[in-house]
């Protein structure tokens, strides 16, 4: 076993610590060290011994060869840029540990039940947008494309996560604290294309997060880099091209254009969309209001300042109007979706069918005890070819 060198042990611990979530003060007051000891470890100017780095590696929820073994190095690498990223928080680090675990697993899983990873390339001839105008004709253009391969005409989707299953994008939703982040999109030739998006608490608001975060999955990989791997995003708040690109591409797939003119069209009482309208647009597609707004102006039926002022309408009436118009609470604000994609857990129990896995690992897959998944098993009748050799 190749093992690490003092530098890359002291990187490693670093990285563990952030993704803990763990200050070195903290670290240093689990431990039993001072927290000098910790800062001279983390930066190679102190040896650790055998009872240090196995505090470390329980306080992280790491294995010890995750520290010892540099051939353990890819579990990690790819998630190296996000995790030392500046624009998440501290706090969040377990959060992005807990993803970059998922797309490992899910990888292990591709592998044992297809052979392969599964890195997604739907559209091949991608460019980069230069103006505004750019982003917006892409995000259209590609959102219509999507639609069509789709065969979804012009009705509306509800189920983003079903297309993401389809063609093998890995996807979970996970609460973040990070100030405005809605997701996080990891490109990485190991495991494919990785999507963590923020659980706000609101599904409408979350189902364009995921739209928004799967079209950097689609159309921003090919300008990424083992150093610069990844997006954070934030939905309508970053005005950068790609990000303004993607968030057109949310609205025109999860809203197509001639849809919402149709619907405009037979509910129309007054020229423009009043608080009642953009409510029941917004509950027709299954969007949150903010941008079923983007969605008016994208379409010059309202301006950038009646935007403005229909939005604060909303923050200040929204609830009410919801309650006049029979929506309950939490069919906006509670959201319900499941720990693990269906394809995942899919995937999961095939590899255990046939023998590939054991109930042990199943189970730490699934985010379940033994217990439990024995229990799954049983239900579901499921045997792995290893059980069925141990009886013979």
């Amino acid at each position: 076993m190749p093992t690490t060198s003092l530098t890359e042990l002291a990187e490693r611990l670093r990285i563990a610590r952030k993704a803990a979530g763990l200050s070195q003060e903290e670290v240093a007051s689990r431990s039993g060290m001072l927290q000098p000891t910790v800062s001279a470890i983390e930066a190679g100017k102190r040896n650790v011994d055998s009872l240090e780095l196995a505090k470390f590696a329980e306080l992280y929820n790491k294995p010890l060869h995750y520290f010892l073994d540099s051939s353990f190095s890819d579990e990690s690498e790819t998630f190296s840029p996000l995790l030392k990223s500046q624009e998440i928080l501290d706090s969040d680090r377990a959060v992005l540990d807990d993803f970059r675990v998922f797309c490992q697993d899910y990888a292990e899983l591709e592998q044992h039940v297809a052979g392969k990873v599964n890195v997604v390339r739907v559209f091949e001839d991608l460019v980069v947008p230069k103006t505004r105008r750019d982003a917006i004709e892409q995000g259209v253009q590609y959102a219509s494309a999507l639609r069509n391969i789709f065969g979804l005409g012009i009705e509306p989707t509800y189920d983003v996560r079903l297309f993401l299953d389809t063609i093998g994008i890995k996807a979970i939703k996970r609460k973040l604290s990070t100030p405005n982040v809605t997701g996080v999109y990891v490109y990485s030739p190991d495991y494919g294309h990785c999507l963590l998006v923020n659980r706000s608490g609101n599904r409408q608001l979350d189902r364009f997060s995921l739209a928004h975060t799967f079209c950097h999955a689609l159309l921003d990989w090919p300008m990424m880099d083992a150093k610069s791997n990844f997006v954070v995003c934030s939905n309508w708040l970053n005005d950068t091209l790609v990000e303004y690109r993607a968030s057109v591409f949310a609205v025109n797939f999860l809203m197509p254009h001639e849809a919402v003119e149709k619907l405009w069209l037979q509910m129309r009482t007054q020229a423009q969309p009043s608080v009642f309208d953009t409510i029941a647009i917004a509950r027709y597609f299954g969007v949150d209001y903010e941008s079923t707004l983007h969605r008016f102006v994208l379409m010059n039926l309202i301006s950038e300042k009646e935007r403005t002022s229909l939005q604060v309408e909303l923050s200040q009436s929204a609830l009410e109007i919801d309650e006049l118009l029979g929506y309950k609470a939490s069919e906006v604000r509670v959201s319900g979706e499941e720990l693990y994609p269906d394809r995942y857990i899919k995937l999961g129990f095939e590899a255990f069918e046939q023998g590939k896995i054991s109930v042990g690992r199943l189970a730490k897959f699934l985010g379940k005890n033994i217990y439990e998944t024995n229990l799954l098993i049983q239900r579901l009748k499921l045997r792995s070819l290893n059980s069925q050799v141990g009886n013979l």
